[in-house]
């Protein structure tokens, strides 16, 4: 769980916190899941299932990260070391010149207040020893963890703490379903991946696609096209009407499969520009359980990229661990979640993506690169076309540089299993199952 968390932050994009509550960066929301899990643990399983001696909670990296993993040594090691550690933040603090904006200076006093009074009084707050801003602080900037922080287990000892436990039970539960649905699924990844490995060296795989259309440039015409519109078209026009709901987004996404007119008014004929681009399925069944089989080989694909961002990401921590200048990272489709709820997030990421990226990137822009460099035998087009649409169909996406290889890998995925299939059925279910698994799991991570 720790790893998939780090890994999320790793290929988050950074952007500016602005109005943002601490609770929903990405960092914190690590703390907050590893807290979570301890204590939920704790919970069912009891203290002799996590054992006495854990292992000292790191502080390092932005100052709102360090805050959180203070509640954190609070709950598992007490509230006095918890107010030793926030010395030396502070010191780290003093150190760096770093100055506290007014938010972090309220939940640093909030904190120090806290802390001091569990302290005081054997690890509990007694009735009105706090002050009603210190807990409207804690509980509005940090969430959970601040409700946590308010709570100690001593002040209720036996008992389940409101909005604490049950939260933390039910991750615990969830987690523990999602690490044997998991299991299933790389298990199936592996045997998928040796049977296409298996077929592929016997000749079993008869190539779908056709190499030549001869209509290339047209195609990279209507790629060009749907870009523009996309990156401009679509945000103006939301912005006119007041869109901000994904509701809207998603329809005005939809709309811009409208620019395959454009190789329509380019003088192809609509019935060639469905069989150049994949639109169709002779047995759309068929196509179906071919794009699940290729989603199970992706995976096995995704996990051995997953392993390669692994010393990558551990070089770019420690670049930035010691830092407290640090914005955190904050992965878009997170907030999306919070703000829009996981239905319309699922119909965004699960049918509108999958349907509009597909086609623009395994159906026209694949469809080019094919096309344009098949003068250099079929398998060295083949290789350089899911490579270059590849790298465009990561690029494109919110990630930050390390993101770029697992992206690329879904990419290619997806198109050898275009090549393989020629519809673009196939490649469209592996996409919406790969994204509506990924808007479940972090869903429940919610719960």
């Amino acid at each position: 769980m720790q790893f998939a968390m780090a890994w999320q932050i790793q290929n988050s994009v950074l952007e500016d916190a602005g109005d943002r509550t601490p609770s929903s960066f990405s960092e914190v929301q690590q703390v907050e899941t590893m807290t979570r899990a301890l204590v939920g643990v704790k919970n069912l399983a009891g203290e002799q299932a996590v054992g006495q001696e854990l292992p000292e909670p790191e502080l390092s990296g932005p100052v709102w990260a360090r805050y959180a993993t203070l509640v954190e040594i609070a709950e598992n090691q007490g509230a006095g070391e918890a107010l030793d550690k926030l010395s030396e933040v502070d010191q780290v603090v003093e150190e760096q010149n770093y100055e506290l904006d007014d938010r972090q200076q309220r939940v640093r006093d909030a904190l120090e207040s806290v802390f001091s009074t569990r302290t005081e009084n054997e690890d509990r707050i007694p009735a009105g020893s706090l002050s009603p801003e210190v807990a409207r602080t804690l509980e509005e900037e940090m969430g959970w963890l601040g409700k946590l922080a308010l709570n100690p287990r001593a002040n209720s000892p036996g008992v389940s703490r409101p909005g604490i436990d049950d939260r933390a039970n039910r991750l615990v539960l969830t987690g523990g379903i999602a690490l044997v649905f998991g299991l299933c699924l790389m298990l199936g990844a592996a045997t998928s991946f040796s049977i296409a490995i298996w077929m592929f060296h016997r000749g079993r795989f008869q190539v779908g696609m056709v190499d030549d259309v001869g209509s290339g440039p047209v195609y990279l015409e209507t790629f060009a096209v749907w870009l523009v519109s996309f990156a401009l078209f679509l945000p103006v026009v939301a912005v006119m009407i007041g869109a901000r709901g994904l509701g809207i987004q998603f329809a005005l996404t939809l709309a811009t499969v409208g620019t395959l007119v454009w190789a329509a008014i380019r003088g192809i004929p609509w019935s060639r520009i469905r069989r150049d681009l994949g639109l169709y399925a002779e047995h759309p069944l068929r196509e179906i359980l071919c794009g699940l089989f290729g989603y199970l080989c992706m995976l096995a694909m995704l996990a051995f990229a997953v392993l390669l961002t692994i010393p990558l990401g551990f070089l770019l921590e420690q670049g930035r661990a010691n830092s407290l200048d640090v914005r955190p990272p904050i992965h878009p489709a997170g907030d999306l979640l919070r703000e829009e709820g996981f239905l319309m997030l699922f119909l965004v990421a699960a049918v509108s993506a999958p349907i509009i990226e597909e086609i623009m990137f395994r159906g026209v822009l694949y469809r080019y690169l094919r096309d344009r460099t098949l003068n250099q035998g079929r398998w060295t087009s083949v290789l350089v076309s899911i490579l270059v649409s590849g790298a465009v169909f990561a690029l494109i996406h919110p990630q930050s540089l390390i993101g770029l290889i697992p992206l690329t890998t879904i990419a290619t995925g997806m198109a050898l299993v275009r090549q393989w299939r020629g519809s673009l059925l196939a490649p469209i279910t592996m996409h919406a199952v790969h994204n509506a698994v990924l808007v479940t799991a972090m869903s429940l991570a919610e719960i």
